[in-house]
C-alpha cells in the first residue's frame, strides 16, 4: 500500500505517527509533543514518555521479534492474530496475492476497529461502517476458511470476505471469531466495531470448531468455575446459531460507550515468561492489591486447573483516562491439557517457581507467599472445591459424561484426591466379553485412533475410533474388550 506514515490517537487525541522502514524491515514511531505534555504513560516499561529522548521527538523502532512484527510493543497488540491474518490472507488472495501488507499497513487496514483504545489513519472508511449481522450466514463463511474449501459456485467471494474482513480481524487468539453488538432491548446484532447507541453491549463471538475435543462447551464450563471461584470475568454464555453451541463473551475494552486502553502483558513487558514476571509488572504498575490477590486466585486456576494456555497475550492490564492501571477480567480460561498426546508437550506457556509442569500446591503456596497473598492457603483450597465440581458444571453444559469424567480424574490427579471412580472397577463389565477375541490392540496415530483385533488366528480388518473413545478406555472407563465387540459385533457373527 502507499499510505506509509500512519497516525495513531487515543480519545481523540494524536499520540503520534508510525511508519514502516523497508530496508530495516522494521517501524519507527515519535510520539507528539502535545500528547507527551499531557503526561499520560501508555508505555511505561518500554516506551515510555519519561524517557528524555522519546520526550523530545526520539523515534523509537520497532521490535523485530515474530510477536511484534517490527512494531513498538504497545502497538503490535492491535494487529490481527492467528485467526485475523487467515481472514487477510484470504482478502489478498482474492487479488491474485497483488496486495503486499507491511504491518504499518495492517494498523491502517484496522482503522478504528482494533481491540482496545488505540486507533489509526488513514482508515479504510467503508469497513468502519456498522452492518448488520446474518449470524448463520457468519458462521458459515467462517467455517469456510477454517477448513480452507472454496466459495459455493455462483457467489462473490468478495462479498462475503469484505463482511467477514469488518467483524473478524480485529480480536486476538487462534480459534476464528467475530466482533458484534447485541441490541439489549431487540437482540437485534451488528458488526461490533464502531460505538453504537446505549441500547448496545459490544462481544466477541468464538465460533464452534466441531472438533471432537468441546472445547466451546469447556470454555463455558471454565468460565462457570472461576466465576464461581471469584475469579472476575465479563458475563459469557453459550449462542446457539443452526443448533451448534458457540461461546459468547462480553468485551472488557468497551464499556459505557467508550474504549478502554488495553495493553497485554506481552505488549508492557516483551521479556515475561514467568508468572514472578506478570505479578512484578502489576507491582510496577501499582496494581491494586486486591487485584493482585484475584490474578493469585487465577494462577492457582490456571495450573490445578490445566489450562496450558497461559501465555502472554491471555493477561491483559487496563488504564483509565487519568493513567491509572488496573488488571483487566480474565479471559481464554479452558481446559487444554492434551489427554490423548505425550506427557512432555503438556507444560505451560509461563513458568512459576522456575518449572512449567508437575506444580504442585506447595509451590503455589510458596509463591503466594511470596508476593504477600496473605490467604494464599485458604485461595488453593476454595479454587480446589470449585475444581472438584468440575463434573457437575460439565454437565450442566452438555459435555458428554465421557469427557466429564475423564476430565474429572485429571484434575483430581492435580489436586491429589481420589475421583468417585477411582479404586472401583471399570464402568463396562468385560467379563463376558474377555474370551471372544484372541487379541485386541488399540492405537493412536497423531489425530487418528485405530482399534485392531483377531479372532481363531485371523486379523480382523481395523476400525476407526472416536477421540471420546480413546480417552474414554485410556482413563479406564471402558474395556478395549468391548469397543472390540461394539465395532467387530458383524464379522464375528459371521464366523
Amino acid at each position: 500500500m502507499e499510505n506509509n506514515i500512519v497516525k495513531v490517537s487515543l480519545w481523540g487525541q494524536t499520540i503520534g505517527e508510525i511508519y514502516w522502514d523497508e530496508k530495516r524491515k522494521q517501524s519507527c514511531f515519535s510520539f507528539s509533543s502535545d500528547f507527551v505534555a499531557k503526561g499520560l504513560d501508555i508505555a511505561p516499561l518500554t516506551a515510555s514518555i519519561h524517557n528524555p529522548l522519546l520526550a523530545q521527538g526520539e523515534v523509537y523502532l520497532g521490535n523485530k521479534k515474530d510477536l511484534y512484527k517490527g512494531l513498538p510493543e504497545f502497538l503490535a497488540d492491535s494487529l490481527p492474530d492467528n485467526w485475523g491474518e487467515r481472514v487477510m490472507k484470504h482478502w489478498a488472495d482474492h487479488y491474485g496475492g497483488k496486495v503486499r501488507l507491511t504491518p504499518v499497513d495492517a494498523l491502517s487496514l484496522m482503522g478504528k476497529r482494533s481491540m482496545g483504545a488505540l486507533e489509526f489513519e488513514p482508515y479504510m472508511e467503508k469497513w468502519e461502517k456498522t452492518t448488520d449481522i446474518l449470524l448463520p450466514e457468519l458462521y458459515k463463511l467462517a467455517s469456510i476458511i477454517m477448513e480452507e474449501s472454496k466459495f459455493p459456485e455462483g457467489e462473490d467471494p468478495l462479498i462475503h470476505l469484505q463482511n467477514l474482513f469488518s467483524v473478524g480481524t480485529s480480536a486476538g487468539g487462534k480459534r476464528p471469531k467475530a466482533i458484534i453488538a447485541i441490541n439489549q432491548k431487540t437482540g437485534e446484532i451488528k458488526s461490533g466495531q464502531g460505538l453504537l447507541s446505549d441500547e448496545y453491549k459490544y462481544y466477541i463471538l468464538k465460533f464452534n470448531e466441531r472438533k471432537q475435543f468441546p472445547t466451546t462447551l469447556l470454555e463455558k464450563t471454565y468460565y462457570d468455575m472461576a466465576v464461581a471461584a471469584g475469579i472476575p470475568m465479563m458475563p459469557s454464555s453459550l449462542m446457539d446459531i443452526n443448533g451448534i453451541p458457540n461461546f459468547l463473551t462480553e468485551r472488557f475494552d468497551r464499556v459505557d460507550g467508550t474504549k478502554v486502553y488495553t495493553q497485554t502483558l506481552a505488549a508492557l513487558a516483551p521479556e515475561a515468561d514467568s508468572y514472578e514476571d506478570l505479578f512484578s509488572v502489576a507491582r510496577k504498575l501499582a496494581v491494586p492489591y486486591d487485584e493482585l490477590v484475584k490474578l493469585y486466585r487465577q494462577t492457582v486456576f490456571n495450573f490445578l486447573g490445566d489450562n496450558l494456555d497461559d501465555h502472554n497475550k491471555n493477561f491483559s492490564f487496563v488504564m483509565k483516562k487519568n493513567g491509572d492501571w488496573h488488571i483487566s477480567p480474565a479471559y481464554d480460561l479452558c481446559f487444554t491439557y492434551d489427554l490423548t498426546g505425550m506427557g512432555f508437550a503438556n507444560r505451560h506457556e509461563l513458568s512459576v517457581c522456575g518449572k512449567d509442569k508437575d506444580i504442585t500446591k506447595d509451590d503455589l503456596l510458596n509463591f503466594g507467599k511470596a508476593n504477600d497473598i496473605r490467604a494464599a492457603e485458604s485461595v488453593i483450597r476454595e479454587i480446589s472445591d470449585v475444581l472438584m465440581r468440575f463434573k457437575e458444571f460439565a454437565l450442566k453444559n452438555g459435555v458428554s459424561e465421557v469427557y466429564a469424567e475423564v476430565i474429572q480424574k485429571k484434575l483430581c490427579q492435580n489436586l491429589d484426591v481420589k475421583s468417585e471412580k477411582d479404586g472401583e472397577q471399570r464402568v463396562d463389565d468385560d467379563s463376558e466379553q474377555s474370551g471372544i477375541f484372541d487379541s485386541v490392540v488399540i492405537r493412536k496415530n497423531k489425530e487418528k485412533y485405530t482399534i485392531h483385533a483377531s479372532k481363531n488366528g485371523v486379523r480382523l480388518r481395523e476400525k476407526r475410533l472416536s477421540q471420546e473413545e480413546y480417552m474414554a478406555y485410556s482413563f479406564g472407563l471402558v474395556s478395549k474388550e468391548k469397543l472390540a465387540l461394539k465395532y467387530f459385533r458383524d464379522e464375528i457373527n459371521n464366523t
